[in-house]
């Protein structure tokens, strides 16, 4: 999986990523995603692991009023 974003720039401090059948994942520090910009891909952690849900802690900058955020994932 990856994040994404688009419309402005946005500070990701934290992401925990909710897996179906394992423990929790946060990544932390991420740091200034760019518009246009995304994350590294994270790999699940197992063959039969799904992710459900990701939980982020952001800031959008420079007075922007919406960022969109995308999370990816793949098959």
């Amino acid at each position: 999986m990856k994040l994404s974003v688009e419309g402005a720039d946005v500070e990701i401090t934290d992401a925990v990523l909710h897996w179906d059948n394992r423990m929790d994942d946060t990544v932390s520090d991420v740091g200034v995603l760019k518009s246009g910009g995304q994350t590294a891909s994270k790999d699940a952690p197992g063959r039969k692991a799904r992710l459900t849900s990701v939980t982020v802690k952001y800031k959008i900058l420079n007075d922007a009023s919406t960022a969109t955020l995308k999370v990816w994932g793949f098959d």
